[in-house]
């Protein structure tokens, strides 16, 4: 209906606890989709997906991570501050 409304125009719209978690969500049904994630369910969405969803983490970190073995935020979280810090 919006795509009609607006003369094509889509929107996909996500709603979560913060501004991060609702663009994660609205980036998962395009176009003209709606994605709801229910406070304490962040960690569920966010585990399987590749490292770069998380701000700051670009290319070349991704690149670094990836090296090691670490491609998923539930890699990620797996690993010790200390660790991360030698990388």
């Amino acid at each position: 209906r919006v795509a009609e409304a607006t003369g094509g125009l889509t929107a996909s719209v996500g709603i979560g606890s913060s501004k991060f978690i609702a663009k994660v969500a609205s980036d998962l049904d395009k176009p003209d989709g709606l994605v709801v994630v229910p406070p304490g369910t962040e960690r569920e969405l966010l585990r399987p997906m590749h490292v770069t969803v998380i701000p700051g983490v670009g290319p070349a970190t991704a690149e670094r991570l990836r090296r090691v073995g670490i491609h998923t935020v539930a890699e990620l979280e797996s690993v010790s501050l200390d660790e991360l810090v030698r990388l």
